[in-house]
């Protein structure tokens, strides 16, 4: 029953994306590409979709802006909603520190369909390697907001949105360079290096009586 609940409507949503694929005003086909992104996921927004006859294809910044919007409400109710009003933590520096950290798996997931593309190394990898890289902007970004909400005095939401401003601008540098990183790779191919030569050198030592007979 929930099977098939589920399929009918994976079923409605596939039809929805492809009757917008089909959309048309005066002859124009306004946008394509969506079935890459949100049905098979071959590609991120900022690879596959163009407008306007396939002739206008949105720079990737315009896609990240619109994927750290996503990811800016979702930390902002947290920082408002769940920090501030319920459990009553008044200090901005604290509040900004728990949701951004918070909102940095949904980031990931939105910056993968929409500007990056495939988690490389898998999704458990992409995902440390994210925190990882954030966690330099999360210590600077933390410290900025403290000081000008303690020393300078802005206001708690002053200073969360000046943060933000600038936290956003240096992170999609940041995301450019380490979404394909992959050091879990580059670690197995050196030990398979490693290997290879170990298993020559051991075939190389061997006698001609006791290399396998072919």
């Amino acid at each position: 029953m929930h099977d098939n609940e589920a399929e009918r409507r994976g079923t409605n949503f596939s039809n929805f994306i492809y009757w917008l694929d089909e959309v048309k005003c005066c002859e124009t086909k306004l946008i394509s590409g969506l079935d890459r992104v949100f049905i098979t996921g071959t590609q991120p927004a900022s690879q596959a979709i163009s407008c306007f006859n396939e002739k206008v294809v949105l720079p990737q910044y315009l896609w990240y802006m619109v994927s750290g919007a996503l990811g800016d409400i979702v930390q902002l109710i947290i920082d408002y909603y769940f920090l501030h009003s319920l459990l009553q933590i008044n200090d901005p520096s604290l509040c900004w520190m728990g949701s951004f950290s918070a909102s940095i798996s949904v980031r990931h997931t939105t910056h993968r369909y929409l500007v990056f593309g495939d988690y490389v190394g898998g999704y458990w990898n992409s995902l440390l390697r994210m925190y990882g890289g954030y966690s330099i902007i999360l210590v600077l970004s933390t410290a900025f907001n403290w000081v000008m909400t303690h020393y300078f005095s802005w206001s708690h939401y002053f200073g969360y949105f000046v943060t933000l401003f600038w936290t956003g601008i240096v992170n999609y540098f940041l995301l450019k360079f380490i979404w394909k990183l992959n050091l879990y790779s580059r670690c197995r191919t050196k030990q398979e290096d490693d290997d290879e030569i170990n298993d020559e050198e051991a075939v190389q030592g061997l006698t001609a009586e006791e290399l396998p007979k072919v």
